[in-house]
């Protein structure tokens, strides 16, 4: 028998443990590690849940905190509808018992001014028949009564003006009634003032129906006068239309006040959030009184060659754009279809082009001449 006994240097065997024991610690820790991190996603999932379970909670305390909002909310409208019937009712009950009968109703206003002499007269009479009714509650009646524009005009009216029943009863004179009325329209004309910081709502509430006694049906004076109590930065983009309707003028104006009126959601931008945008030059073609044309984007189009005689923009930005131009007709870059020599096609405007490429063939015969002269 042959004898097959390795002999292997005590270093090899040496190494071998050594490498074996650095293998079995290593494998000890990568199992360390994977007990650590199988607590630490566990740790995790239950955080996960934690939070979710928190979100719930918060939805379902925020659900709750709407609906006793609304239990107040309904709260709060019963008790003003109880106060409002006290005011109005209270004083009918003092009066029944008294045998005195019920206080009448003042009819509708609706702000016109035809009538409302005898409708202010017989106000005047019933709180004179009246006399146990608080000045709140003349008040409250009145404003019951007041309907369509009387009661826009109400609500547009300073709180100066109607604290009490004498002074309600002044601006109502001022505003609709007597023989001064257009007197009286045309001083709130001229006191009003649309800017940029105004509120149009106030403003057209308080001017128009000033306006209407005034002009009646006539739209031309009335856009007149309105538009002469709108300040410049306003009128001047709002070019004049013949023939147009008083309420047309008026959408007009109401949308030019609030794409100019400053927008404060637009003043908290980040300068991150900011783009530079460079400046291209480009005409702009008016149509009569400055106004728009609609659907004739195409059809004035300049007939000519884009070329640097016929262009609108400046010299660097047109070189600029020319450099970064491809033509696919000859596959070169850095000159336009009008520019090169070998486009054959012919334009609607014969003379400027035929006069181009004779420039452009005496410029490269003098190149050429130069050359062959150097």
């Amino acid at each position: 028998m042959t004898d097959n006994t390795l002999n292997v240097p005590t270093e090899a065997l040496q190494n071998a443990e050594m490498t074996f024991a650095t293998v079995s610690k290593l494998s000890i820790k990568n199992q360390t590690r994977k007990a650590a991190l199988a607590e630490v996603n566990s740790k995790l999932t239950e955080s996960e849940k934690e939070k979710v379970d928190l979100v719930f909670q918060c939805q379902q305390e925020r659900i709750i905190y709407v609906e006793k909002m609304k239990d107040l909310a309904i709260k709060e409208t019963e008790i003003y509808q109880l106060r409002y019937e006290k005011a109005i009712n209270g004083p009918a009950s003092n009066i029944n018992s008294n045998g005195h009968g019920s206080i009448p109703k003042i009819p509708e206003f609706t702000g016109s001014t035809v009538g409302f002499n005898r409708w202010i007269n017989w106000v005047s009479d019933l709180f004179s028949n009246y006399p146990q009714l608080t000045d709140f509650n003349r008040r409250m009646m009145i404003v019951d009564a007041l309907k369509g524009e009387a009661r826009s005009w109400y609500d547009a009216e300073p709180d100066e003006n109607t604290t009490t029943w004498e002074y309600l009863k002044e601006a109502l004179l001022r505003q609709f009634g007597g023989t001064n009325s257009i007197t009286n329209a045309l001083k709130t004309i001229s006191a009003m003032k649309l800017t940029t910081r105004s509120d149009f709502n106030s403003f057209i509430v308080r001017i128009r129906p000033a306006i209407q006694i005034v002009a009646k049906n006539d739209n031309v004076l009335a856009i007149a006068m309105l538009r002469n109590q709108i300040d410049p930065e306003i009128k001047r983009f709002i070019p004049e239309i013949e023939n147009e309707l008083f309420a047309a003028f008026e959408t007009r104006v109401k949308l030019q006040c609030f794409e100019i009126q400053p927008d404060e959601s637009k003043k908290n931008l980040n300068n991150s959030d900011a783009m530079e945008i460079g400046v291209i030059n480009a005409p702009i073609q008016k149509y009569g009184n400055a106004q728009y044309v609609p659907n004739n984007r195409f059809g004035n189009r300049n007939p000519m060659p884009h070329i640097p005689a016929n262009t609108t923009m400046a010299k660097s930005i047109f070189d600029e754009y020319v450099k970064n131009c491809y033509y696919y007709g000859c596959g070169k870059r850095g000159h336009l279809r009008t520019m090169c020599t070998n486009n054959k096609q012919k334009f609607k405007n014969y003379r400027n082009f035929n006069a181009v490429e004779n420039e452009d063939s005496k410029e490269s015969n003098e190149n050429d001449t130069g050359k062959d002269m150097a």
